[in-house]
């Protein structure tokens, strides 16, 4: 039996001192309250009615429980309203988990200028490198590289495709060869993702549409991408980045791109949620802004969720 519900029924008893208006109030029956009133005298390990055939009576127990009830009950219906208000009104925090690199370059700027637009509103942006558990850490939504949608019950909302890059610095190409298509990568040292290519496995599109799969290797591996490129950057091998963690060493020609005649496989970016229900308006508000960025898709479900 519900706690809150045996008090809300023992205080409309103390009030009318009548089972039957109590009932009647309640629009129950009477041995519905009955039974509700012996239960929670039975948990609380007290008396708190005197019964006879005419009247029914506090006794000092159930006259306490009256003057503290009905406090509980007001905050309880205080906290259920701010609760109601929160999933209508924009206020209040939005914990965001984000990938490092995506979330630094890409994300801060979108989201100071929307908390800039709702002063009512912060938004908590924690690090998040695909293996957060969303609930247990508080979070509203994560940001997630394709390759990691392992939960199947989440929900997902694709939030931008991403074109990336294969880049080497210019002394590893005069030191290694400059390679021509993508078999030629299984004879270089490739620095690897182990996030966006958990298997080593790119893949990449030439001009007549032709999908090419190659399995790579190399001396450096890592879920962090700025690590992969500093090591790019040190001639250490070739990397796969997004275009924008590359546009500035391409333009200071630390780094180049390698295989010109290839596209190399976007990497889709979406906000994972645990269900569309009840999300507070402030949420949805954030998720809705971040998809007008890009003209985003609408929401669609992961396999199985």
């Amino acid at each position: 039996m519900d706690k809150l519900r045996g008090l809300e029924i023992f205080m409309a008893v103390g009030r009318s001192r009548s089972f039957s208006n109590a009932a009647r109030q309640l629009g129950m029956s009477r041995g519905y309250v009955t039974k509700y009133i012996v239960w929670l005298e039975e948990t609380l390990g007290a008396r708190l009615l005197t019964r006879t055939t005419r009247s029914v009576g506090l006794t000092q127990a159930g006259m306490a429980l009256m003057t503290g009830g009905r406090d509980l009950l007001d905050r309880f219906e205080a906290i259920s309203q701010e609760l109601r208000a929160s999933t209508t009104d924009l206020q209040g925090t939005i914990r965001i988990g984000v990938p490092p690199s995506f979330g630094a370059i890409h994300l801060v700027p979108l989201v100071a200028g929307f908390a800039a637009a709702r002063p009512g509103v912060q938004v908590e942006m924690c690090l998040d490198t695909g293996t957060t558990d969303i609930a247990s850490e508080g979070l509203d939504f994560s940001v997630r590289l394709a390759p990691d949608l392992r939960d199947s019950t989440h929900v997902a909302q694709l939030l931008t495709r991403v074109p990336q890059l294969l880049v080497a610095a210019p002394a590893y190409l005069a030191r290694m060869g400059t390679p021509q298509k993508p078999a030629d990568l299984e004879h270089h040292a490739c620095l690897i993702h182990t996030i966006k290519a958990p298997t080593g496995a790119w893949s990449f599109t030439d001009a007549l549409g032709v999908e090419h799969v190659v399995r790579v290797q190399g001396p450096i591996r890592s879920n962090f991408g700025d690590i992969l490129l500093n090591a790019a950057l040190a001639g250490e091998g070739i990397a796969m980045h997004h275009k924008y963690m590359v546009d500035a060493a391409l333009a200071a020609k630390r780094l180049k791109v390698v295989l010109t005649d290839y596209r190399a496989e976007d990497v889709e970016i979406y906000a994972i949620y645990p269900t569309r229900k009840r999300m507070p308006a402030r949420v949805r508000a954030l998720l809705n802004f971040l998809v007008a960025q890009r003209d985003f898709p609408p929401v669609t479900a992961l396999a199985g969720g």
